[in-house]
């Protein structure tokens, strides 16, 4: 299985989730990447977005990123 990086929210309806523009930033560079809903929960109303590691093309080592959602900043409560 491939590694992703992953943001969990609570509290979205399945519509209001996949309305979100959710994106990962990466410090080092300041490169942007959308992130894509993988799935939704409807027992705790919650969303996951998610990246495969592999589509960034980041060199190896310590990177650091936080995510927007809707152009604001935002950390997940899983990393």
């Amino acid at each position: 299985k491939e590694q992703c990086i992953t943001l969990k929210l609570k509290g979205f309806k399945e519509s209001q989730a996949k309305k979100l523009s959710v994106e990962v930033v990466f410090q080092a560079n300041s490169q942007t990447l959308p992130l894509h809903l993988a799935s939704w929960g409807a027992e705790q109303l919650q969303a996951v977005w998610s990246l495969v590691v592999t589509a960034a093309e980041l060199p190896a080592g310590l990177i650091f990123f936080h995510f927007r959602v809707n152009g604001a900043f935002a950390l997940s409560g899983e990393h």
